[in-house]
């Protein structure tokens, strides 16, 4: 009888947690997804992403399912200067595979006044409306490297910037009290040769009061040596945010080759908003997909004869999903 009980405990704790799980939004980019010139971007070029991918089921429209999500807000694609001489987003055939199309993002020059070059999906609250925040927020997509990017294993010094995901709990350019972001992206421990690995990090941003240095301050911060990014495949990344503080709070990501096993690059337990902030509200914007750098990486890769150029495909947003590994 005592077996029976925990039992029906336990399928009722999973049925809750599969039932408390919401897809929010899937694309693969396919046919009827396309990109258009967005008149209110923050520079000239700047996109939105249209239409409907039949390829998945619902929700699956750029517009009906994000802009009019209560949760989700208003997505573009922003560069914040340059021309498509220098950076570009487009909807391309996956070069390996003709009956699949794929996001891509490509940058040969340092677009953001000459400093660094910058490429990104903004999923961002919308201006003036006070949206409700994700208190766990799971997202998964595919991501392939082209080859000429194992040119950055060559790079001559150590890097940590070279962002492909962001995560803003609060943001500082509307004068929130209480901003934080966690970044994840690519980078090299090492001088001369060195393999690519996953870099994840969090920041609290202080305004200089109380004479705290302007600027941000770092909360936490890895890189995972043990597992390297893959080049010239396709793989997926899945990571989860449990808005938290350093004993609720949580970071999970995975990375899976595409016929390989899932393989955990992190699971951190600490701050996921701002260390001061007494009520934090949820996650209301964050970067889904990104390409930001410094001018040396860029200009490296072009004296090289190369880019910097990231795929993405089969983007998934979810709230209140869990990561299967490691709960």
């Amino acid at each position: 009888m005592l077996n029976r009980f925990f039992v029906a405990v336990s399928l009722l704790v999973i049925s809750n947690i599969i039932f408390s799980q919401q897809l929010l939004f899937n694309s693969g980019f396919e046919k009827g997804t396309r990109l258009a010139p967005i008149s209110h971007g923050h520079a000239d070029g700047d996109l939105e992403i249209l239409g409907k991918d039949l390829s998945v089921s619902e929700p699956n429209d750029w517009i009906a399912d994000i802009d009019e999500n209560p949760l989700l807000g208003d997505i573009e694609l922003q560069y914040q200067g340059g021309d498509s001489t220098m950076r570009f987003a487009k909807i391309i055939d996956d070069p390996g595979n003709e009956s699949n199309r794929v996001l891509q993002f490509w940058t040969q020059y340092p677009n953001v006044r000459g400093k660094k070059t910058r490429i990104q999906a903004n999923l961002f609250e919308r201006r003036g409306q006070d949206m409700p925040g994700i208190y766990e927020l799971y997202q998964s997509v595919q991501v392939f490297l082209p080859e000429e990017m194992n040119l950055l294993k060559n790079y001559p010094d150590k890097f940590g910037w070279l962002t492909i995901f962001e995560v803003w709990n609060n943001i500082q350019w509307v004068d929130d009290p209480y901003p934080f972001r966690i970044t994840i992206g690519i980078g090299k421990a090492t001088k001369g040769y060195g393999s690519l690995h996953f870099v994840m990090g969090a920041e609290d941003y202080e305004y200089g009061n109380a004479g705290k240095k302007r600027g941000y301050h770092q909360v936490w911060h890895q890189m995972n040596k043990e597992i390297e990014v893959p080049v010239g495949e396709w793989f997926t990344i899945e990571y989860y945010v449990k808005e938290g503080d350093g004993e609720t709070g949580r970071f999970f990501m995975l990375m899976q080759k595409e016929g390989g096993e899932k393989k955990v690059i992190c699971d951190i337990r600490n701050f996921t908003c701002n260390t001061r902030d007494p009520h934090p509200d949820g996650i209301t914007l964050w970067n889904p997909i990104k390409l930001y750098t410094s001018k040396n990486l860029v200009d490296y890769m072009r004296e090289n004869n190369a880019a910097l150029e990231i795929w993405w495909d089969d983007l998934e947003i979810w709230k209140d999903k869990i990561p299967e590994i490691n709960n």
